[in-house]
């Protein structure tokens, strides 16, 4: 049997949502689905019938505060580079991200910049 279009394509995006200690989901209309962490600060939106679909993501410095950054994935980017983006978001909002900037025991020194350069694009 065919599976519904949400599990097929992005199932470890879900997973690593689903399977994060404290985190909260509800799913309205059936179809879209949303994740806020233990603190507050980060909401993810997954939106399935939206005029562009995708993920939504937005993080504020104060829980349910006005977020400080958003950032959107549209259903054309690859998911492993959204599951990549939310499984480092979800190992780092309970410090700060500390372990991934420099110093942090997960900082690996590589930046969009640096990754750029090395590959010359």
């Amino acid at each position: 049997p065919r599976l519904p279009r949400r599990s097929w394509r992005q199932p470890h995006i879900f997973n690593s949502l689903d399977l994060a200690p404290g985190w909260t989901k509800a799913v309205a209309f059936g179809t879209d689905t949303y994740y806020t962490s233990p603190c507050q600060r980060v909401r993810v939106a997954n939106a399935l019938e939206s005029f562009y679909g995708g993920w939504t993501i937005s993080y504020a410095e104060d829980p349910l505060g006005v977020p400080d950054w958003i950032t959107t994935f549209d259903r054309n980017t690859p998911h492993e580079i959204v599951a990549a983006f939310t499984e480092t978001l979800v190992d780092g909002v309970h410090n700060n991200f500390a372990d991934f900037l420099s110093g942090g025991q997960r900082y690996t020194g590589t930046s969009p910049a640096s990754l750029t350069a090395r590959h010359r694009w």
